[in-house]
């Protein structure tokens, strides 16, 4: 039987302990506080400013669009999915009109691609989904013929 090394086994207690050291420093003292993550993140994010609003806001002002959306195949869809978040426009629409959001249309190259973002054909989506041949939008703007609040053919 080999002789066991005892240096090994003083380096393996430096590990250790420098471990435990080092996990004593490094380790947020809100870690573990409401699960796998750092407790104080949750009061971090709670504190934060919300940007989105409820899509009955917007019914306040535009009454006509409501109106369509609210009947329309897109009366699932909440406002700001295909709007962005416009808690600020709510709260002051002359000042903040929202047009460079991430998710509004006006940030894609075309309102084909806008609209293909969620349309595009794809086995992926249930049957009964709405889906497009890119093919159909290839020389036509969606908008022609479709209402996009009420985007049953109608125009």
């Amino acid at each position: 039987m080999r002789k066991f090394n005892s240096s090994i086994l003083v380096i393996l207690s430096v590990l250790i302990i420098l471990f435990v050291v080092m996990r004593l420093f490094m380790i947020p003292p809100t870690f573990g506080e409401f699960g796998w993550y750092r407790g104080e993140s949750v009061r971090e994010i709670a504190n934060q400013s919300h940007k989105f609003a409820d899509t009955y806001r917007c019914f306040e002002c535009h009454i006509k669009e409501y109106a369509y959306w609210e009947v329309g195949g897109h009366s699932t869809v909440e406002c700001e999915s295909c709007h962005g978040a416009l808690k600020a426009h709510t709260i002051n629409p002359e000042e903040y009109k929202g047009y460079g959001e991430f998710l509004s249309p006006n940030t894609y190259p075309s309102i084909q691609a806008f609209c293909l973002s969620c349309h595009s054909e794809s086995t992926s989506k249930p049957e009964s989904f709405p889906q497009v041949k890119v093919s159909h939008t290839k020389y036509w703007n969606c908008t022609t013929c479709h209402n996009p609040h009420y985007p049953e053919v109608e125009r």
